[in-house]
């Protein structure tokens, strides 16, 4: 039987391939659409700068993955999750320090990529 964690782990990865796929059907337009736009939420609508950031991430998040499917793991669910840091351990059967370490060093990896393309 799946624990919480386990199926928040589901969750999150669901979350992130809906959000990724719904923000790049909405930019593949060729031109702009006469529908009005909608909002996903109050707080994301599809004109604001945080949309592009997300496509950004993305990008980013694949290229960690391919260097290190531990800690692309560990940023899909501490972001689309929104799972702690101990719940993300638990979710991926490592100790919690092992995986401090390894959000420590994808964050510091993610910022510099993101600061390199938003600068």
């Amino acid at each position: 039987m799946a624990g919480p964690c386990s199926l928040l782990a589901v969750a999150s990865m669901v979350m992130q391939g809906i959000l990724v796929d719904y923000v790049r059907r909405c930019n593949a337009g060729k031109r702009p659409s006469r529908k009005p736009k909608r909002e996903l939420d109050e707080r994301l609508a599809l004109d604001h700068p945080r949309v592009g950031q997300l496509l950004v991430l993305e990008e980013a998040l694949t290229r960690l993955m391919e260097m290190d499917d531990r800690q692309g793991r560990i940023v899909a669910l501490m972001y689309y999750g929104g799972l702690t840091e101990h719940e993300t351990a638990e979710a991926l059967g490592i100790s919690a320090r092992t995986g401090k370490g390894a959000w420590q060093s994808a964050r510091v990896w993610l910022q510099a990529q993101l600061r390199s393309r938003f600068v």
